[in-house]
């Protein structure tokens, strides 16, 4: 199935001529997502000094929500046969996709807390109430959605007799949301957080690149490409790129609807192999914690001495998300520290 699906197809007819490219382009990327989350998560469970760390709850939730997604997709968004089967498959990526975009936002505002509110002395436990409201308001949305779809509408229209019966809650061609229960259900809730994290990075970038003062030492110094791809690295960890999914509702023309969903797929579809490229292959002091024993074990002790050796040499703020996991724990530093 297309990835776009998600977005746009379950909701408008419209077949683009290169469907069967963006279907091998999504079973690809998906594949490769699983491996990365699946990676993600099992360095950042496993690495005592990983586990530890505050910023690993939120990478490690969003990654379980999507790894959930990205499997359910693939092995059961087809399965339209079994009208009970595909509500169940359809409230599950309902679910875990909402989730998924509550941990974004949530790891957005923890980041807004220590890159910008370095000296916030504020007593709320971030971390329980980013795992209530990211689980509990999906659940919610889902809940009442499914109320007002499924046990409402479904079962006053449904006839076992009536072979062209269209759930309100899924499309009839795949097990996913589709008409009121894709507009209000899904898209206005994740068009707000995205308003909100794009909000956010605004604050979040400037802080990093303007503000040096709060969140490095004058000594070190970012060029432009490494500015670029800090921005980058925070687009794919807030789910900014999901904003070419909102440009596809703009209009009909198919080849501006082929260009924006290349574009979602090839960036969503493969958001967990970049979550694993950027926390764990990137940020050199993640890496070392991991691959650097990895590789003893597998007899490349000279091989990791070297890689041990040059990422001493080029710094944890060449790696991208080095810079923002070394800035947070600054802040966090800073924030334990006795005001004069």
């Amino acid at each position: 199935m297309v990835f776009t699906v998600i977005f746009y197809f379950a909701q408008r007819s419209v077949v683009l001529p290169s469907a069967a490219e963006l279907n091998v382009a999504t079973w690809v990327g998906c594949i490769l997502s699983i491996a990365g989350l699946s990676m993600t998560i099992i360095i950042h469970c496993s690495v005592k000094k990983l586990r530890s760390k505050k910023p690993t709850m939120f990478l490690i939730n969003m990654s379980f929500c999507l790894l959930v997604v990205n499997v359910t997709f693939l092995t059961g968004s087809g399965k339209v046969e079994n009208r009970s089967e595909c509500y169940i498959i359809s409230a599950i990526l309902h679910f875990f996709l909402l989730a998924a975009w509550f941990w974004m936002s949530a790891n957005a505002y923890d980041l807004y807390n220590a890159l910008v509110k370095v000296m916030d002395r504020s007593s709320v436990n971030i971390r329980l109430v980013s795992a209530l409201v990211s689980y509990i308001a999906p659940l919610v949305i889902v809940v009442v959605n499914i109320g007002v779809a499924v046990l409402h509408s479904d079962q006053q229209n449904y006839r076992e007799d009536d072979n062209l019966f269209e759930s309100a809650y899924h499309a009839r061609h795949i097990c996913w949301l589709h008409l009121s229960s894709l507009n209000y259900g899904f898209l206005l809730p994740i068009g707000i957080l995205a308003i909100f994290n794009c909000c956010l990075f605004g604050v979040i970038f400037s802080s990093l690149t303007c503000r040096r003062t709060q969140v490095q030492s004058s000594a070190q110094q970012r060029s432009t490409s490494q500015d670029f791809m800090l921005a980058m690295t925070l687009v794919l960890m807030l789910g900014l790129t999901w904003l070419f999914g909102f440009l596809m509702l703009f209009a009909d023309d198919v080849t501006y609807q082929s260009a924006m969903a290349w574009l979602f797929t090839l960036l969503n579809s493969n958001q967990g192999l970049f979550v694993f490229v950027a926390n764990c292959l990137r940020n050199v002091a993640v890496r070392s914690l991991w691959l650097h024993p990895l590789m003893r074990k597998l007899g490349c002790g000279r091989f990791a001495k070297v890689q041990r050796k040059q990422g001493i040499r080029r710094n944890n703020d060449t790696s991208t998300v080095g810079t923002v996991s070394t800035s947070v724990n600054k802040s966090q530093n800073i924030k334990t520290e006795p005001q004069p």
